[in-house]
């Protein structure tokens, strides 16, 4: 019974996300087919050295196409994430509080069985996002500018901004690039189920705004992340403050020491992992306790 309910509640959440994974692939993939390579002209001095005289680039048309095409990028991820987070509220929603909901908890199984489905069903569906993620930032790397990309997400090493001789692309560790996909699972599933609490609370209070809820929960979490990540900082792990100052990049002979990034991924992955456990029990217990769809 536990994977027919999960079969029927994946069922429109990717239904509805799939107009945001299509124009995704659509994005990158011509983003790399409008790509293109800067062209320079030297001259080479007395003492051997050599000076940069002209830079030879692209028509017009495909220098819009490719800047359109990158926005319309990063406007794809967004957006399919932001999907992603609203058709799984939808989902519970329809499923647990409209007028659908008399099915549901008619049916002959347990609420806690309802609950863990629909846990399931989160954990799958970001899962599947991830991976079509991953797919995509795969292709992103199969050109310069795409390197260039995932470079400003700290997903790449070297120096891709660099030009000649200097350019070059190395991928970071394996296990960095599993704790970056935990965070970001976590960060989204933390995401989703503090809009799931907002939404039992307002159903057992019979008035508020479940985002207003939901929007504390997750504000409570985030000062709660910093505070825990600066108290590590000041007082177990200094290296890790460099968090704050930003990502920095590679520049010709300098290759900074980014060890302190799996560190901190680490932290917030078990911070993360903490809030998940809480909201689970929490959520079911007050499921547990009743559901009013008067």
């Amino acid at each position: 019974m536990l994977a027919k309910l999960i079969k029927h509640n994946l069922k429109p959440i990717f239904k509805s996300i799939l107009p945001f994974v299509v124009a995704l692939f659509v994005s990158v993939i011509l983003f790399n087919i409008t790509d293109y390579t800067l062209e320079y002209v030297y001259e080479t001095l007395e003492d051997g050295s050599r000076l940069i005289t002209d830079i030879i680039g692209p028509s017009k048309i495909q220098e819009f196409l490719h800047g359109f095409f990158n926005f319309a990028t990063n406007c794809s991820m967004i957006l399919l994430l932001a999907a992603t987070v609203r058709a799984i509220w939808h989902q519970f929603k329809t499923y647990f509080y409209s007028d659908r909901a008399y099915l549901t908890h008619t049916l002959p199984v347990a609420r806690q069985t309802l609950w863990n489905a629909e846990i399931c069903s989160i954990a799958i569906t970001f899962i599947g996002v991830i991976t079509i993620l991953v797919l995509n930032c795969l292709l992103l790397s199969l050109t310069q500018d795409g390197a260039r990309v995932l470079e400003s997400f700290g997903l790449v090493g070297g120096c891709s901004h660099c030009i000649g001789d200097y350019y070059y692309v190395e991928p970071r560790s394996f296990g960095f690039y599993l704790s970056f996909v935990f965070i970001i699972f976590a960060e989204f599933a933390f995401i989703t189920l503090c809009g799931i609490t907002g939404m039992i609370i307002k159903q057992r209070r019979g008035k508020g705004s479940s985002l207003l809820f939901g929007l504390l929960f997750y504000m409570a979490g985030s000062v709660v992340l910093i505070g825990v990540i600066t108290l590590i900082g000041n007082f177990f792990d200094k290296s890790i403050i460099q968090l704050f100052d930003g990502m920095p990049h590679s520049t010709p002979g300098y290759n900074p020491d980014l060890s302190y990034m799996a560190r901190t991924l680490i932290y917030i992955g078990a911070t993360y992992s903490c809030y998940l456990v809480a909201l689970y029990f929490v959520d079911q217990k007050l499921l547990r306790r009743g559901i009013n769809l008067d």
